[in-house]
């Protein structure tokens, strides 16, 4: 649905445009305004600290129906929207993003929850659960334009990564009781791109 929302796939007399906003959690730290016009949608820290608060106000496009109906929906893709691009934040920065505060936490832990890993969270991936990473104006912008590249994929390759960033997102909850299991899902994910694009020819 987030690409979707960019309007690429609707002809511009056709789209209905929804505002809405949702919540999100990260241990990151943006202090630099984060805006887009494709998709459109607004990130705005609204509660900083070892693990930020973010607000999200988005444009959500939608097809126009040829007629409006009693009973038809008219407008859905909301919580689609909201699970790919915190999906998007949670790659590209290399942090932990969810939408409960509480996830993130116990992610970031720097104890071990397994008995026999003697290896803490911290130990074997400093850099992804730092506590109040700070992000660069620099970064901001390559997170812009990193969207734009994502939204511009074809929808069966737009689709194809989507999947594999939920894996690698998911795989990040396993970090600290079986660090096993979270590899293997990370070369899962490199190869279900790889086995998706085998006829891709460099340039």
């Amino acid at each position: 649905m987030f690409q979707i929302s960019s309007g690429k796939f609707f002809e511009k007399n056709k789209i209905d445009s929804h505002s809405g906003e949702f919540v999100f959690y990260s241990n990151v730290s943006v202090h630099y305004p984060l805006v887009n016009d494709y998709p459109n949608f607004e990130v705005k820290c609204i509660e900083s600290g070892s693990i930020s608060c973010y607000l999200v106000n988005y444009k959500l496009l939608t097809e126009k129906p040829e007629r409006i109906e009693l009973g038809v929906v008219t407008r859905a893709g909301d919580q689609d929207y909201m699970a790919q691009f915190i999906l998007l934040w949670d790659f590209y920065f290399d942090c932990i993003a969810r939408t409960e505060k509480e996830s993130v936490k116990k992610i970031c832990s720097q104890a071990s929850f397994s008995t026999s890993n003697v290896k803490t969270v911290y130990e074997v991936a400093p850099y992804l659960v730092e506590m109040r990473k700070d992000v660069t104006c620099e970064k901001i912008s390559g997170f812009i334009k990193f969207v734009k590249n994502v939204v511009e994929l074809s929808r069966d390759g737009y689709k194809n990564v989507l999947a594999a960033l939920k894996i690698i997102s998911d795989s990040k909850e396993s970090i600290s009781t079986n660090f096993d299991l979270t590899y293997s899902m990370l070369v899962y994910a490199l190869e279900s791109l790889s086995q998706g694009h085998d006829g891709y020819k460099p340039q």
